[in-house]
């Protein structure tokens, strides 16, 4: 069990350094030109905002009894006006086996932006069974996304650890 929690730490800490922009470690390096070209998410404008996280099962755990992979389904939002001043958006991650951790970084950006907005991320921990939670800023008119960073460790199972970026479509938020 101290190995799986050394191991989400050091996958928090790693994703803390892969993110960090060379201003501050709180502004990550977004390629916004990535974001708009990415074949591994959604498109923008599809409206699809669920993803999901399978490990797959070993081959020789294949037709043992009892034995199954683990799947977390990955919800995220486009940014929405929320109230007079904020622009929201909301995120949740659940497994369908407990886990032995869920963490990572949700931000919003502007298209062709590379800083998030409020030049902040914001870092969770949902445990080992998941949760949700909604990222709020001070409004800005453009078009916006999210930026969602998952690591789910597993406690048994190939691979231990899946670490995922997902991008939201964009909306076009007035303020």
């Amino acid at each position: 069990m101290f190995r799986h929690i050394l191991a989400l730490l050091g996958a928090i800490l790693a994703m803390a350094v892969l993110t960090a922009g060379t201003a501050s470690a709180s502004v990550p390096r977004v390629d916004t030109d990535a974001v708009l070209k990415a074949d591994s998410r959604a498109a923008l404008g599809s409206g699809a905002t669920k993803q999901l996280i399978s490990q797959r099962i070993a081959k020789s755990a294949q037709g043992t009894a009892g034995v199954a992979a683990t799947t977390c389904t990955v919800n995220y939002s486009s940014p929405v006006k929320a109230g007079t001043s904020e622009v929201a958006a909301d995120y949740s991650v659940s497994c369908d086996q407990e886990v032995t951790g869920i963490a990572g970084f949700v931000a919003i950006f502007r298209v062709n932006e590379s800083a998030p907005l409020g030049n902040t991320v914001d870092q969770f921990n949902f445990g080992t069974l998941g949760g949700g939670e909604q990222i709020k800023r001070p409004c800005a008119s453009g078009n916006l996304y999210t930026a969602l960073r998952v690591v789910v460790v597993f406690k048994t199972g190939e691979p231990k650890m899946i670490d995922r970026t997902f991008f939201s479509p964009v909306s076009r938020v007035s303020c």
